[in-house]
This record gives C-alpha cells, structure tokens and sequence, in this order.
C-alpha cells in the first residue's frame, strides 16, 4: 500500500506540476508569438503531455522503489555546498549547472539511442507538426527509458542539501518547453553554448540537411563536440514534423503510436502552412 500511494502521490505532483507550466507556456506564446496555432492542438498537447507526466510519475516511484529493493547503494554523494560554500551564492548557480551538464551528456547519449534502436517509440515526438510547449509531449515508453537510462543512473551520484536539487528541477522544468516553443526570445550568439529554441527546432526539421542534428536539451557543447551541431542561419524556422506518419489525434492514438508506425509510409496529412511568417 506503502508503494501504491508514493506513486500516486507522484503522479499527481507531476501532473500538476506540468499542467501548471505548459498553461503559463501557452499564455507566453500568444503573447510574443513566432508562430500561430489552433487552440485545438494547444489543448490535445496539453491532455498528451498531462497525462504522459501522471504515468511518468508512477514509473519513477516503481523504478525507484525497484532499485531500493535490489540493495545498491551510492557510489557518491556529491557535496556541492562543501565544494563550492567558498563562492558564497553562486553555489546556486555552479551546483546547478554541473548537475545540468552530467545530465544533458546523459541525455545526449540516450537521444542519440533513441534515434536508432528506439526509434520507433521517439518517432512520436518528432511526428509533431504544431510544435509548441505543449505539443512537445513524447511516448509512456520514451519516459521509462528516460528512467532507466538517466534518473536511475544519476540516482548513483545523489546531492547533497535541498536546495541545489530544486534549483535543478525548476531549470528542467522550464527548459525543455522552452526549447520546444515558437516564441521570439532566443538566446543569439550565446547558443555556442546554451540551446534555444531556435537551435532545438532545426533537431525536429523536415529538412533533410537537418536530420540527426542538435540532440543536446540545454547545452550545445556536446553537440559541437560530436560533431552533430547545427547553428540556424538567421530567419531560418523549418516546418516540423515526419514525412512518413501524421502526429496523433486521440488519446489512443497517442498511446498506440509504436505498434503503428511503419517507417516509409506517406503521411496521412500534408505539413501545414505556416500562419505567421518567422522573424529574421
């Protein structure tokens, strides 16, 4: 019973949580737009990636409550406040980022795996083709690889304190919309070093000279440093989305995307037009 209600507990705060931020990314976009969307796909993506968070929230407390029971323990514990106390309030700030970049290598090697073995699973993410905050929702099974392949491992290297780990998820939380979202603020020449969402969407382009490209989530070091960077030219803002599959509708089509997908179809639906033309 003890597990049964962790996980719900999780599951709410997650789907809270997410709700709460995609709602304040919505308002963000209409009110410095790049590009307009129907109300309809701000609300499908909304329910997609409120109900992803709920099922999330589950597979991390059982995935947790798993890794407990097996008796493993800690490598490390990183003490961020007796490494860096020294820097008075920028601890807020290096504890943080440290913990952003271990994750984002993570991220970047798992997102690398996604496009290969797993793709069939991250295709749905990429089917997108009203790409927005919202929209930005990926598969159940896409977030239980996330857990497998990175929170569990991070789970070896525990921070110490509260604080540091908050400042952390706050970060996360807004950052992964934010790259996925069709407003005006971008980051310019500092995306030599931190992703926008102007360098995120050339990763979800249907642009051949695009594919494989920009897999990093907050820096674009890693990307540079494998070879797999691509800075957008000025103006540049392509259509989303798959050629082969159309993004899903429904709830069940939403679930049921990897058992459908057949890599090479047609797609069921042209790439829609862009309402509001990017600015330079």
């Amino acid at each position: 019973m003890s597990l049964l209600h962790d996980a719900v507990q999780a599951s709410l705060l997650r789907g809270q949580l997410t709700f709460c931020v995609l709602a304040l990314f919505i308002l963000v976009e209409l009110a410095i737009p790049m590009q307009a969307f129907a109300l309809g796909s701000r609300w499908r993506g909304l329910l997609f990636s409120t109900v992803g968070a709920l099922a999330a929230g589950v597979t991390f407390t059982v995935m947790q409550a798993l890794w407990v029971a097996t008796g493993v323990k800690p490598f490390v514990t990183l003490h961020f406040n007796q490494l860096f106390g020294w820097t008075g309030p920028l601890t807020l700030i290096i504890g943080p980022t440290l913990m952003l970049m271990i994750t984002d290598l993570l991220g970047y090697g798992m997102h690398r795996i996604q496009h290969g073995p797993l793709w069939r699973f991250h295709a749905m993410h990429h089917s997108v083709r009203n790409l927005h905050a919202a929209s930005s929702y990926v598969h159940v099974a896409d977030e239980a690889f996330r857990v497998v392949l990175i929170t569990i491992p991070m789970s070896l290297v525990p921070i110490d304190g509260v604080v540091v780990p908050l400042a952390f998820t706050l970060i996360t939380l807004l950052y992964e919309p934010y790259i996925h979202s069709p407003i005006r603020l971008h980051w310019g020449p500092l995306r030599r070093v931190f992703i926008d969402n102007r360098f995120h969407r050339i990763h979800h382009s249907r642009e051949p000279a695009h594919f494989d490209k920009n897999f990093g989530v907050y820096f674009s070091l890693w990307d540079q440093l494998f070879g797999t960077a691509y800075f957008p030219k000025p103006g540049e803002w392509p259509d989303t989305g798959l050629a082969d599959v159309d993004e899903p509708k429904t709830l069940w089509q939403w679930l049921d995307f990897p058992l459908r997908y057949r890599p090479g179809r047609a797609a069921d639906a042209p790439a829609p037009a862009l309402t509001e033309q990017p600015a330079p």
